[in-house]
């Protein structure tokens, strides 16, 4: 039997054929490839979004090293380190950083929990279909694991400089990152879309 799928790039309702290993279906307005997938569950997805919403506090508030030097010690956090770079002159690496590390990691698990609540209510498609839109632009900018390296590379040039303590920052920021990674692969877009059928008239 046929049924209908919206197109995730124009909006089109388009009446698809039963599924076939290997055939890729074509919008007939954009000529976009459409999803032949089936949804494996909206508990997942929604509850590591939660997760990851609730650990993003701890992440970028609580100290992420502290090292003490010559009786002295001086703890970074993730926003402090941004604002450090904003007042040394580095003003858009200080935006890129906060962007890529902050804000947009939010964004993405913010926008994952709302699309799946959305589609768990059976909002209309007009409402979680241009969410759908913010997050496939939005998901390529989030760079937790890029500035994990970074911390990492930070913490084995400081470690011989003085006494290096690790904060409850760092271990939260982890489990950030790991809660993040494994909501991304439960967060299927192509099935998403495929969710999205409006009613036939």
């Amino acid at each position: 039997m046929a049924d209908l799928t919206l197109c995730q790039s124009c909006d089109q309702l388009v009446r698809m054929p039963s599924h076939v290993e290997g055939l890729l279906t074509k919008c007939p307005r954009c000529k976009s490839t459409l999803p032949h997938s089936e949804h494996a569950g909206l508990a997942a997805p929604i509850a590591l979004s939660l997760a990851g919403i609730m650990l993003l506090v701890p992440a970028n508030t609580l100290p992420i090293m502290t090292l003490g030097m010559l009786g002295q010690s001086n703890s970074n956090t993730m926003i402090n380190g941004a604002h450090q770079l904003y007042v040394g002159g580095y003003w858009w690496m200080a935006f890129l950083v906060f962007a890529c590390s902050v804000v947009v990691p939010a964004a993405v698990l913010i926008l994952r929990f709302c699309i799946c609540i959305g589609i768990a209510k059976n909002l209309p498609h007009q409402v979680v279909a241009p969410l759908l839109k913010v997050y496939e632009h939005l998901t390529h900018w989030a760079m937790l694991d890029v500035y994990m390296l970074g911390i990492l590379v930070a913490f084995v040039k400081m470690v011989s400089m003085g006494d290096l303590v690790v904060g409850l920052g760092l271990y939260s920021f982890v489990a950030l990152m790991l809660v993040f990674a494994w909501s991304t692969g439960q967060f299927n877009v192509k099935a998403l879309w495929h969710e999205l059928q409006p009613m036939e008239p």
